[in-house]
């Protein structure tokens, strides 16, 4: 990560980003009653940002009938998808830091209220040959930056198309790329005031490099304790936070797509059907524009009988 006095910047009142933690979770249950991940986890928010207030998100806060993408979703209970959708709205509504449950901080935050927007690289050995994909497991953003909007429109648009509408870290990364000036990895600063740390801060343990893809999750080892600990060794000393990667979204629940959706998504993409597709579009919309368009000629000829604007069908006038 770059040398950057960050410290001695948000001591001289240069903090944009509320002191709110937000993180979302449907349901009466309580994720940090159990020992294990999630509660240490959240005990470290209470440690390292015991000024912040942390505010939890689910259907008692948050209308998830308030659109169509979120009232798909929480009939199907696709928890995840929701929760991409919400981390975008509470961002943008009213600022602060979202961390996924199974983020732990690690250092005082502090420092990091000084930038519009921040995220983070996500190891970039996972895609060496690609910019590496930014996370959105631990994000922060003033109120209103137009960024989180965007992401929220997006989602909207795709689903409305029927297509798959999550923000994960590819189609962020790509959006990043194509809107905002994205172009290598390093920490920088791009467009809008967006901060992009290298991915030590948030993301430098990587279960799959430290472990193995076959326990690569908690419950591949002895207990979430053990995985925890045989993790740390692989934590950047610089980091502020470390995700854990629990998947708890993936627990009792079906989180994919029903299959009948799945396959209408891999129909939408082949380029056949958006020929078609947009052959019968353009041919519906003549047929609905024909008589008002007829219509409006004839009212025009009857106003000015020396106006002709029928069609030609060839020929040469005379």
């Amino acid at each position: 990560m770059k040398n950057i006095d960050r410290k001695s910047v948000a001591k001289e009142g240069k903090e944009q980003i509320p002191r709110i933690l937000h993180y979302f979770w449907c349901g009466d249950k309580d994720p940090f009653a159990s020992p294990g991940i999630l509660r240490t986890c959240y005990e470290s928010w209470k440690k390292f940002a015991p000024d912040f207030e942390i505010k939890r998100w689910d259907e008692s806060n948050f209308d998830m009938g308030s659109t169509k993408y979120t009232q798909y979703h929480f009939k199907n209970k696709l928890w995840s998808f929701i929760s991409d959708y919400v981390r975008c709205y509470v961002l943008y509504t009213e600022g602060g830091i979202y961390l996924d449950t199974d983020m732990e901080i690690i250092r005082p935050l502090d420092d990091l209220l000084i930038y519009p927007f921040f995220t983070a690289f996500e190891d970039p050995s996972l895609t060496p040959d690609t910019i590496p994909n930014t996370g959105m497991g631990f994000v922060g953003s003033v109120p209103a930056h137009p960024f989180p909007k965007q992401m929220m429109a997006d989602m909207e648009r795709n689903f409305a198309r029927g297509r798959r509408s999550y923000v994960n870290t590819t189609r962020t990364t790509e959006f990043l790329i194509k809107e905002k000036g994205l172009r290598h990895y390093e920490e920088q600063d791009i467009s809008e005031g967006i901060h992009i740390f290298s991915h030590e801060a948030f993301y430098s343990f990587n279960p799959v490099k430290a472990f193995g893809w076959e326990r690569r999750y908690p419950r591949h080892h002895a207990s979430e304790e053990a995985f925890m600990t045989a993790g740390r060794p692989f934590i950047h000393p610089a980091a502020y936070g470390v995700h854990w990667y629990i998947a708890s979204w993936q627990d009792g629940v079906e989180w994919r797509y029903p299959w009948y959706l799945e396959w209408w998504y891999r129909l939408r993409n082949l380029s056949f059907y958006r020929h078609v597709d947009g052959f019968l579009k353009r041919f519906w919309i003549y047929r609905k524009m024909k008589e008002p368009i007829n219509k409006l000629r004839s009212q025009m000829e009857e106003q000015n009988p020396t106006l002709s604007i029928k069609p030609k069908r060839g020929g040469k006038e005379k």
